[in-house]
């Protein structure tokens, strides 16, 4: 079995510029997606289907903030009255998008977490997935969020 190609900074950066219609130059890795780019919600949505379509994955229909929220339904365990809890930040630092404690911390209002969308996550994110042997970022996501349940001794909701 072969493996696949490498997805490099630069191919992600075209991508987002083409789909943002932007000259290649504006876009960086430490670029936020709508705070520099100008991207919207359905911005989101159309990068996500090309840098899918363009690697040949596919990624996550939903956030893992969302999907970890579903799993365990629980009030304050990943937010408290609207902003991040200490595991909320652990569990997005550790997600497959790559965020840093400069980029997500505790307290931080989730209000503000899609504009602290990273050129560099995306590339994080397309990176994981392309690595995972299914290609699929929901499943991908689903993996880590067990492992980071299991690991914090968190008990997720009946199927």
């Amino acid at each position: 079995m072969s493996s696949r190609p490498e997805i490099t900074t630069s191919e992600v950066m075209d991508e987002i510029a083409e789909v943002l219609e932007l000259e290649r130059e504006e876009v960086e890795m430490e670029s936020s997606l709508i705070d520099d780019l100008g991207a919207d919600s359905l911005d989101l949505v159309d990068i996500s289907f090309s840098l899918g379509k363009r690697f040949g994955l596919k990624l996550p229909t939903k956030t893992t903030l969302v999907v970890a929220q579903e799993m365990v339904p629980n009030e304050g365990v990943f937010v408290d009255k609207g902003k991040l809890t200490e595991l909320g930040a652990q569990l997005l630092q550790g997600s497959p998008n790559q965020y840093s404690e400069q980029d997500i911390q505790p307290n931080m209002s989730i209000d503000v977490l899609l504009s602290q969308t990273l050129v560099r996550h995306w590339y994080e994110l397309c990176a994981h997935i392309n690595g995972h042997p299914s290609l699929d970022g929901d499943t991908a996501i689903q993996e880590y969020l067990v492992d980071f349940l299991e690991k914090n001794e968190l008990d997720t909701k009946a199927a």
